[in-house]
């Protein structure tokens, strides 16, 4: 019973970091999803912007 559970002891703790290791990437992952969801997001409301100015330019033309 004590052999059976020191090996599935060395086989669980090395595997503990690697999934730490994981979950960090993941959450970056997630996180640069985010962010380049913004990014995309004030670029469309910049190019709202710019063709209102255009525009309003043009009218007062």
């Amino acid at each position: 019973m004590k052999f059976l559970l020191a090996v599935t002891l060395l086989i669980i703790i090395p595997l503990v970091p690697l999934t730490v290791s994981k979950i960090q990437n993941n959450q970056l992952i997630g996180h640069l999803q985010v962010e380049k969801i913004k990014n995309e997001r004030l670029d469309v409301q910049t190019s709202k912007l710019s063709v209102v100015k255009k525009s309003r330019h043009f009218d007062r033309i």
